[in-house]
This record gives structure tokens, C-alpha cells and sequence, in this order.
């Protein structure tokens, strides 16, 4: 993270299932710092599911940006 310049995000696109559950995931735009891309989808893929809120309702797609720093 050190070596990225800025704070750059990358942007992805998220489709769930209704329990949650990440069925897919797509990078939309690139911070311009490929490692970041790959780390910050992979952590995404990890998740495996996200929670659903109060209401039990989970958004069929959600747009996100991760960004390296704080």
C-alpha cells in the first residue's frame, strides 16, 4: 500500500442472491494499481456473504469502492 500514490479506488460490481450470498463480482473501474484491483476482489470474494438488513432484505446488485488507505 505504501507504494500506491493517492488513495485510488477501484469500483466493483456486486450480485447476491437473496440470502446474501456474493454470486458475482466484477471490477468496473481500476484504482490503476492492479495489485490493489486483485487484492481488494479477492477480499470480496472471500466474504462469501454479506449480511442482510434489519428487514431480512439483500439488494440483488450493489456498487462499491475500496480504497487502499483510511
Amino acid at each position: 500500500v505504501s507504494e500506491v500514490i493517492g488513495n485510488p479506488g477501484a469500483q466493483f460490481d456486486i450480485d447476491q442472491s437473496p440470502d446474501g450470498t456474493i454470486t458475482n463480482v466484477v471490477l468496473t473501474k481500476t484504482s490503476g494499481y492492479a495489485p490493489w484491483d486483485a487484492a481488494a476482489e479477492a477480499a470480496i470474494r472471500k466474504t462469501g456473504r454479506l449480511p442482510v438488513d434489519d428487514s431480512g432484505y439483500v439488494p440483488p446488485r450493489m456498487f462499491i469502492v475500496l480504497r487502499p488507505k483510511m
